[in-house]
């Protein structure tokens, strides 16, 4: 898999030009890949201008056989979306998802604070459990941002918390 971010804002979502722009982008990849004979997939990550269902679903019908790698937090933070509305616009497409918390106080980079698995208002374990449901087989990662938010404890600590809350 090649990892490459959406680009762009929420605030913009996906616009003309970004949409564009992402169409370019692909057509030179499959270029490039047919060519040198890469195996890699391009993954999209949920990060930016993806996060609200409309952008996803605009992208999807633009270029389609799209993978992504699901930022849950960001598209329920970000683009205030349900884990269930995410869902139905990326679902077998997903390839990776990203899990982490939060509490609604502005950080000093966000309108809200990353804190320890479970001490926050993200729905975790409706996230994990509609996952099951679904059938994902991927993977689910902790996205430990603590390099870009020090105030983060260690890692060690979110790893005791998930054992503790039965997620892995």
């Amino acid at each position: 898999m090649l990892r490459v971010f959406d680009g762009g804002t929420a605030e913009d979502g996906l616009d003309d030009a970004a949409l564009a722009q992402a169409e370019d982008t692909m057509e030179w990849w499959r270029r490039e890949k047919e060519q040198s004979g890469w195996l890699a997939e391009v993954v999209v990550e949920i990060h930016s201008a993806l996060v609200h269902h409309r952008a996803i679903r605009r992208i999807n019908q633009s270029i389609p056989h799209l993978n992504y790698i699901w930022d849950t937090h960001h598209t329920w933070a970000k683009g205030g979306d349900t884990i269930e509305t995410s869902w139905k616009v990326l679902g077998s497409a997903v390839v990776n998802v990203h899990i982490k918390d939060s509490i609604s106080r502005p950080s000093v980079r966000h309108p809200y604070t990353y804190v320890n698995l479970g001490d926050g208002r993200f729905p975790l374990e409706d996230t994990l459990e509609l996952l099951q449901n679904k059938g994902y087989r991927g993977f689910v990662s902790i996205e430990w941002e603590k390099m870009w938010h020090p105030y983060l404890p260690e890692i060690n600590v979110a790893l005791r918390r998930g054992r503790e809350l039965g997620w892995f």
